[in-house]
């Protein structure tokens, strides 16, 4: 007896998308919004998988992903920006990993690289394809202020100090009259490191995305002028750091605003904050997010060999033992 029934929903089909996750504990990574803004710099678009029970027809799983083509007989899938991974509710683990399996091969994939939610995700599911890729910084603020401040590092609470003290110094909520100065210190933040296509989001996708009830933010002024910015996203009672920017003035004023919004998440009964991790282990950002007094998790992924025929036939006669990119015939 086949338990679960399997459809893939795209971006075009905006009505029947944002139905399943009104009815399923979704994260933002998972909207139709955030995917339709993606698929704009996604070759293939990006689409969202659906599992239901045959029984129920409740849904019971759900993950984005997009495709790229090696060769015409081999489709690889991939979690897009984000952490659009497999979120599943009540389900029988290994019926379920066997029947997904069968469904995806019988779309033609022959692999599908899921990057996980930390704070969403079971770690049973999958569990002889995971690796751990990356640290990612879970705040747990449901702490008295006192604890939470002790938490910080020196040179941050030096820094949060150093701004409190300064009389033109100004925090701000209001949208409209900081968006635009945000919008260019952010698309020059991201010019300046040559970042991919994927993080220069669109001024109106942005603009509603700040203004949005369950983002807060923060912009931080000096003499009135915008100098650094952030954005958290709330999901139930949890919050995730999502993008910031600021000038060479405002750097140091990023400490300030991620205090600030934590009091006002604690105002709002939130348990936890996902400050997520850097771009390798233990970077530069990874080691600033830590002294927040966060708590170190991993980031993981559910590497899926789906066609293990076709895998091995792609695979065959090279040697890939030491390269860590999955799949790892992409790397050439």
């Amino acid at each position: 007896m086949v338990l679960y029934e399997f459809q893939i929903i795209e971006t075009s089909e905006k009505e029947t998308w944002e139905r399943v996750l009104n009815s399923f504990d979704a994260t933002y990574y998972h909207s139709w919004k955030y995917c339709s803004e993606l698929a704009k710099s996604q070759e293939k678009g990006v689409s969202l998988l659906v599992a239901t029970d045959s029984l129920s027809k409740k849904t019971v799983a759900i993950s984005t992903f997009s495709i790229r083509l090696f060769n015409k007989d081999t489709i690889d899938a991939y979690t897009p920006y984000g952490y659009g991974g497999l979120i599943v509710s009540k389900i029988n683990k290994q019926e379920f990993e066997n029947e997904l399996l069968a469904f995806l091969k019988t779309k033609g994939f022959t692999t599908y690289y899921i990057q996980q939610h930390p704070l969403y995700d079971d770690l049973e599911l999958f569990k002889i394809y995971r690796k751990t890729i990356n640290d990612v910084f879970i705040w747990d603020i449901a702490r008295d202020n006192k604890e939470l401040w002790s938490g910080l590092s020196k040179g941050h609470k030096y820094e949060i100090k150093k701004v409190d003290k300064r009389n033109d110094f100004v925090i701000s909520e209001d949208v409209p009259s900081t968006f635009e100065r945000f919008y260019d210190l952010y698309n020059k933040n991201l010019q300046r490191v040559d970042a991919s296509d994927v993080y220069f989001f669109s001024k109106n996708f942005l603009y509603e995305l700040s203004n949005d009830s369950k983002t807060i933010y923060l912009a931080s002024k000096i003499n009135g002028q915008v100098e650094a910015v952030t954005l958290f996203l709330n999901n139930g009672d949890i919050s995730e750091y999502f993008i910031s920017a600021a000038s060479s003035e405002g750097i140091n004023h990023t400490r300030k605003l991620i205090w600030q919004t934590v009091s006002k998440l604690k105002d709002m009964n939130f348990n936890s904050v996902n400050l997520g991790g850097g771009v390798q282990k233990r970077d530069f950002l990874a080691q600033f997010k830590s002294r927040f007094g966060a708590k170190e998790s991993s980031l993981q992924v559910i590497q899926l060999v789906v066609n293990i025929e076709n895998y091995k036939k792609q695979m065959c006669g090279r040697n890939y033992s030491d390269i860590k990119y999955f799949p790892a015939y992409w790397k050439n």
